[in-house]
């Protein structure tokens, strides 16, 4: 969660914080200072190695825990890791366990990597502000999450039978969640265009030859019909907007032929 706020803050600055970009963070050119919590990580990384550093090679005691090791061979050697390694995959219970946490991830990776993205180009927030929704609500409610079950766990004191159904009944609630959210569905939108080349679409025309858009930075606005899509405002050749309401939209006509105000 820790990662998140930093994220948000470090986003909230242009990506050369000495410089001023003449545009504000929710206008789609604005790239946030990204690089600028990979160094302060770094600094705090090396500020905490060095206590760690100073700790002496052995431990008092350590000699009498690595004598024991080095008779049994099951950790000083190659054999004895393999002998463990082997135990470990005849375990079913752990392997199940395994099995049921790498599904777990694959199934919500994809959703918190796209969420601050599809956040961004959905709600046309910022970055900044696009990471600092995505990130901590999910993060608190796992959490939470941990802290009820500890305490339901501490103060019913379930069996390891009512346990197991217990997860089993949560982590099908869980993908039957994840399969409900494949359900709704948006219906496709065309994108306007006048024509394709080998670059991809033509996306200028007449109406905004003369706006200078730029194709690098993908804010889509729907038409007043609610089916058509233009690669941005300034596509569109709107001029003016309120509320994130754009007008005066020169590129975009009604079925007569005439221009229509979006």
């Amino acid at each position: 969660m820790v990662g998140f706020f930093m994220s948000s803050f470090f986003l909230s600055f242009y990506e050369n914080p000495f410089v001023d970009p003449g545009f504000e963070q929710e206008d789609p050119r604005w790239i946030g200072c990204w690089w600028l919590g990979f160094v302060v990580q770094g600094i705090l990384l090396l500020i905490f190695t060095v206590p760690i550093a100073l700790f002496p090679r052995r431990l008092p005691g350590s000699r009498c825990i690595t004598s024991g090791s080095e008779e049994s061979g099951l950790v000083s050697n190659f054999a004895g890791l393999l002998a463990a390694l082997k135990r470990l995959a005849l375990n079913p219970l752990y392997v199940l366990l395994i099995l049921n946490t790498i599904m777990a991830i694959f199934g919500a990776f994809g959703h918190y990597i796209m969420l601050p993205k599809y956040m961004e180009n959905q709600f046309r927030l910022s970055s900044s502000d696009s990471s600092l929704l995505s990130g901590p609500p999910g993060i608190g409610a796992v959490m939470i999450s941990c802290v009820a079950g500890g305490y339901m766990i501490w103060k019913l004191k379930p069996s390891a039978k009512m346990l197991s159904v217990g997860l089993v009944v949560l982590e099908t609630i869980t993908a039957v969640g994840f399969f409900l959210l494949m359900i709704p569905r948006c219906t496709n939108l065309e994108m306007t265009n006048y024509g394709i080349n080998d670059e991809g679409l033509i996306l200028e025309n007449a109406c905004n030859l003369n706006c200078n858009c730029s194709q690098t930075a993908f804010t889509p606005v729907c038409g007043p019909d609610g089916k058509t899509l233009y690669f941005s405002p300034c596509h569109a050749g709107c001029s003016s907007s309120l509320n994130e309401t754009f007008t005066n939209c020169s590129c975009v006509f009604d079925s007569s032929g005439l221009q229509r105000i979006m």
